[in-house]
């Protein structure tokens, strides 16, 4: 039995945009059938849980809605329901590593939020609840080390970013597009990051398919 934490409160009421809120709903919807899934609902992330990775005065511009372009740096329009929707998400997230820590395997119906940085959004992700659940673990005492495989369409920019000032923190990007400043560039080619001691990367070439996607993937794990 998998644990897979879900709420519906994941979805914030965004109006029509092109990043579907109601994904979340429709994958818990399609897995409830499954005998070996227990969904179940986690808890909102704390405010100080949110601080030891991002800073207070992004917090407080997403929790208040001002400065806007703060609060929206993300390309969400803000709400009122904007922020108790992203505590939720993350709860899910730290929910799931606690879950994960326990029993061995869990997931979150919910992205990793990865293009988040420090004092901004970027790229629909609010705070970015990788960092935030390893930073959660750490403080509790249940990990010393982290790490992270991000098999995103787009580069993990925010993780990377973060990664920096933790030595204990690995992130590992295998991704098909690169991603600047809400902007994702399709060849790889043109637009590159550097690697990083503690974040480490593999673009996927235009056209991969499975079988030279997962070439890349057993050359780069041993990381």
């Amino acid at each position: 039995m998998i644990r897979i934490f879900h709420h519906p409160g994941f979805a914030a009421p965004i109006g029509k945009h092109e990043m579907p809120m109601r994904k979340f709903a429709l994958v818990a919807d399609s897995l409830r059938a499954d005998g070996q899934i227990e969904i179940t609902t986690p808890q909102a992330v704390e405010i100080e849980d949110l601080a030891r990775v991002h800073t207070a005065e992004y917090i407080e511009a997403v929790r208040s809605g001002s400065p806007q372009s703060l609060a929206e740096s993300q390309k969400f329009p803000w709400s009122a329901e904007l922020f108790p929707s992203v505590q939720l998400t993350n709860g899910g997230l730290l929910a799931a590593a606690r879950e994960a820590l326990k029993s061995g395997a869990s997931a979150a119906l919910a992205s990793g939020f990865h293009h988040s940085h420090a004092e901004r959004g970027e790229g629909f992700c609010t705070f970015n609840g990788l960092v935030v659940a390893a930073e959660a673990l750490k403080h509790e005492g249940r990990v010393k080390r982290v790490a992270v495989l991000d098999m995103d369409l787009h580069y993990g920019n925010g993780t990377a970013l973060l990664a920096r000032a933790r030595p204990w923190f690995f992130t590992l990007s295998i991704y098909g597009n690169d991603y600047w400043n809400n902007t994702a560039y399709r060849d790889v080619l043109v637009r590159h990051h550097e690697d990083g001691v503690n974040h480490q990367s593999a673009a996927l070439p235009a056209g991969c398919d499975r079988k030279k996607m997962l070439e890349i993937m057993e050359e780069n794990l041993p990381k």
